[in-house]
């Protein structure tokens, strides 16, 4: 019996043994793929753009990239950016602090009706963070537009609509 057990522990050892080189075999070629991989650095943010993204890039429909940035941009509080397979990237709003949020850690979703939906870890009404919608408006690239005053700039006058803001004066 011992020996029935033993030559059939040691064939199970083979087969396993068998197995794991079979998966080596198509997972090792693949480090040695590195060598043929080409890095390419698209952009480095410079602050004025937006600084520190840390949530990844999400494809939108438009088959361009979006992503946030924690800090940095106009008002140094967070951007919401857009980058093309070209490499060229377009700081779509800045965060001001106040109502409209600061601070987007986390990163974009693109609902069905186009717009990316967000969240800030701080700003809002209470200081605790907001929960946002953008809406990319194409071709309106003119903005500021200083007639309609900062309340209008912030709230419509950018690329990107934000539909949870008051029309109040800050």
């Amino acid at each position: 019996m011992n020996m029935n057990y033993s030559r059939m522990a040691n064939e199970h050892i083979l087969a396993l043994l068998m197995r794991l080189l079979w998966a080596a075999s198509l997972v090792l070629p693949a480090f040695g793929a590195q060598g043929r991989v080409i890095y390419t650095n698209f952009h480095s943010f410079d602050k004025t753009d937006g600084a520190f993204p840390s949530a990844g890039l999400v494809e939108g429909s438009d088959g361009n990239f979006y992503d946030t940035t924690t800090s940095g941009g106009t008002y140094t509080n967070g951007t919401v950016f857009r980058i093309g397979t070209n490499g060229v990237l377009t700081t779509l709003y800045s965060f001001i602090g106040g109502p409209d949020g600061a601070a987007p850690y986390g990163g974009l979703v693109q609902g069905r009706d186009g717009s990316f939906y967000g969240t800030t870890y701080q700003g809002g009404t209470n200081n605790l963070g907001t929960v946002f919608r953008l809406t990319v408006v194409p071709g309106h690239l003119n903005w500021p537009s200083p007639s309609l005053g900062r309340t209008a700039w912030w709230c419509h006058g950018r690329t990107l609509a934000v539909t949870r803001c008051k029309q109040t004066a800050i």
